[in-house]
C-alpha cells in the first residue's frame, strides 16, 4: 500500500469513526483543510479507533476531563452523544454529576448540571 493510499484510507477509518461517535452532529468538508484531515486522521482514526478501550469508557473519560476543564457545553455534547449511542443511561449520567465533584471541585460541576440535566430532559422526551 503507498503512503498515499494509506493516507486516504486513514481519512476513510477517520471518517466512519466520527459519524459513530457523533452520528449526525457534524457535517464537515472534504478534509482539503490541515486541520479537518489531521483530526480524521489523528483522533478518529489513531486514538477513538483503538480497540484497547470501549467507546463507552473513552465517553466517561472526555466527560471526566471537559468537566475539570469547565466546559459545560461540551460536557452537554457528550452527554447527548453518550444517550443517543447507548453508551451511558440517564442514572449513569447523575452518578457521574455525584463524582465529579469530588476530583474536579463542586463549582465546575455545579455549572455542568443545568446543562447535562437539559440535555437529559431532550433525551427523554424523544
Amino acid at each position: 500500500m503507498t503512503a498515499a493510499s494509506q493516507d486516504e484510507d486513514r481519512l476513510r477509518r477517520g471518517k466512519a469513526m466520527l459519524a459513530k461517535v457523533y452520528p449526525g452532529e457534524f457535517d464537515l468538508p472534504e478534509p482539503h483543510e490541515y486541520y479537518t484531515a489531521q483530526m480524521l486522521r489523528n483522533l478518529f482514526c489513531d486514538i477513538w479507533d483503538r480497540d484497547v478501550m470501549s467507546l463507552r469508557d473513552r465517553r466517561l473519560v472526555i466527560i471526566g476531563a471537559l468537566a475539570a476543564l469547565g466546559e459545560p457545553s461540551l460536557v452537554g455534547r457528550q452527554t447527548k452523544m453518550a444517550l443517543a449511542n447507548g453508551e451511558l443511561n440517564a442514572a449513569e449520567v447523575r452518578e457521574l454529576l455525584v463524582l465529579l465533584p469530588a476530583y474536579v471541585g463542586y463549582p465546575r460541576v455545579g455549572h455542568i448540571i443545568p446543562v447535562v440535566e437539559q440535555v437529559l430532559r431532550e433525551a427523554e422526551a424523544k
